[in-house]
């Protein structure tokens, strides 16, 4: 819950979460824009369909994507 806080603060946006079948809908339809904020080589060993990776270690609230909703997941 930190990480939501986190981003709520920094976006201005609201956090909440999300279930397993959420995601699977928002990768389907594209409803929303997934970032992974996991490393590179743990995006690289797997990760949902049509995720940017955008790691935490070096986050930038400023590079998160407009015009649809944002998934945040880890």
């Amino acid at each position: 819950m930190v990480f939501a806080s986190l981003i709520k603060t920094l976006t201005g946006g609201s956090a909440g979460s999300a279930s397993l079948e959420d995601v699977r809908e928002a990768s389907r339809s594209g409803s929303h824009h997934i970032i992974d904020v996991r490393e590179a080589d743990e995006f690289a060993a797997g990760h949902v369909p049509g995720a940017r990776n955008l790691p935490l270690s070096a986050f930038d609230p400023a590079a998160l994507p407009g015009a649809k909703p944002v998934l945040l997941m880890c």
